[in-house]
């Protein structure tokens, strides 16, 4: 690649947080912040739309797209629920709450327990005759 001479050089930040504005970018055009590590493109929207994978450390898991904790915020012993009806996840109370182990996840000495002690179908629980996890059918 000794012949390769072509640069490609994106605009450019180097102020934290700055974002640049959809008059700064062509369709498709790049730009880096290079304090924040973050590249930007601008979409045919007119959009600016941030290339590559946010930083989980810094994100709510709100920020999910399939899970809502805003419109109903969890309280202390719930566990995100999928509800089908809306198509996302969703705080919940756990079933039978008074027999899990603070892993939150049922454990139980056999299928047969697990079907009374509240595990519903498709649920995750321990099974500690077989020491694995098992799905409630």
């Amino acid at each position: 690649m000794a012949d390769f001479i072509a640069r490609i050089k994106p605009k450019k930040s180097s102020t934290a947080s700055e974002v640049p504005s959809a008059s700064d970018l062509e369709v498709s055009e790049i730009a880096v912040n290079t304090a924040d590590g973050k590249m930007f493109v601008k979409h045919t929207d007119n959009s600016i739309k941030e290339i590559g994978a946010t930083d989980i450390t810094t994100e709510s898991i709100d920020a999910l797209s399939d899970v809502d904790t805003s419109t109903t915020p969890p309280t202390d012993g719930q566990v995100l629920t999928w509800v089908n009806a809306n198509s996302r996840w969703e705080p919940a109370d756990l079933q039978g709450a008074a027999t899990r182990t603070a892993l939150g996840i049922g454990e139980y000495v056999d299928d047969a327990a697990a079907g009374t002690g509240g595990v519903a179908s498709g649920a995750l629980y321990y099974n500690t005759t077989s020491s694995d996890y098992r799905l409630k059918t």
